[in-house]
């Protein structure tokens, strides 16, 4: 199937959603009813379908079970379009849809297709900095702002309404909220930060903005043999991090840079140290042995800024 772990309906498709397959003459489909705060155990059990001593349970109610059959000639990919109506009254709502061949495979070579779709109106996104989460919601069919959605994190405190801008800012906590979820009536969408099961303990929460540093550096020409000298400069800015971070001068931060080159396998090959001038500008000049690898090499510099990220 297409579109990842979690798919949102086109309004103007329908309830239906497509897999392909080949050589398959019937499906075995399932949908089961399920709410944001069954996000956590759908990616534990998307997780688990790549293990063989414990099957995937998926969480939610079974809504739709059926055997679906395959309209495709041999060794042709065929297109089947899933019917989720009936598991989505009203054309709304949250289903984890799995669809297994009816025929197993001794080999283990074919994964099942296990989806979390959401049918609905409100298209969602979400910025968030250090201590705030901005939420927009606006009409999928039409793209306009929709005011009075209600706004929450799943394990976070309270709700909020977007205003006529279709905008509403949620303060953050140190407890990750994994979800964001947009209420408009019957009409339920989320929004997590991260859509995978491998990152399912990401979250948005309060962080400390620390200030950083940020660097621009080019070489001369891009392209060297062995044994040729690379000349490479750049510049160094601090970064705020904070709700008024600016972009600052170096200043005394720093001094020098230091720098490790390696080849295309790894190989350290060369190191040093660069001035860094008034500016916190620097250039340097790196002589490559005339026995390194071909292929693509590296560069890595680091400045002595104490606490700075670097």
């Amino acid at each position: 199937a297409q579109g990842g772990p979690l798919v949102v309906l086109d309004p103007a498709g329908g309830s239906r959603f497509s897999v392909y397959s080949v050589n398959h003459a019937a499906l075995n489909v399932q949908a089961r009813a399920v709410s944001p705060e069954d996000w956590p155990a759908f990616n534990e059990a998307t997780q688990d379908r790549w293990r063989t001593d414990k099957p995937p349970a998926y969480p939610g109610r079974v809504v739709l079970s059926s055997l679906v059959p395959v309209k495709g000639g041999p060794d042709e990919v065929t297109e089947t379009s899933i019917d989720l109506g009936p598991a989505l009254p009203g054309g709304l709502g949250h289903v984890i849809l799995v669809v297994e061949p009816t025929k197993p495979d001794s080999r283990n070579r074919m994964v099942p297709v296990a989806v979390w779709i959401q049918a609905t109106r409100v298209g969602l996104d979400a910025f968030a900095d250090s201590t705030d989460l901005v939420a927009w919601a606006s009409a999928l069919d039409t793209g306009k702002p929709l005011s009075d959605v209600r706004m929450s994190l799943v394990g976070g405190r309270g709700s909020v309404a977007t205003g006529r801008d279709g905008v509403a800012r949620l303060p953050l906590d140190e407890q990750p909220g994994s979800i964001l979820v947009a209420r408009s009536g019957q009409d339920i969408a989320m929004l997590p930060e991260f859509a995978n099961w491998y990152r399912a303990d990401a979250g948005w929460r309060r962080t400390k903005a620390a200030d950083g540093l940020r660097w621009y550096v080019f070489d001369d020409r891009r392209l060297y043999r062995p044994g040729e000298e690379v000349k490479i400069k750049g510049w160094i800015r601090i970064v705020g991090g904070g709700k008024n971070g600016d972009v600052q001068p170096l200043g005394t931060v720093a001094r020098q840079v230091t720098y490790t080159l390696r080849d295309s396998r790894r190989n350290e090959i060369g190191k040093g140290t660069a001035a860094l001038n008034a500016f916190g500008g620097f250039d340097t000049t790196v002589t490559l042995p005339a026995t390194m690898n071909l292929g693509d090499a590296e560069i890595a510099f680091q400045a002595d800024a104490g606490s700075f990220e670097h």
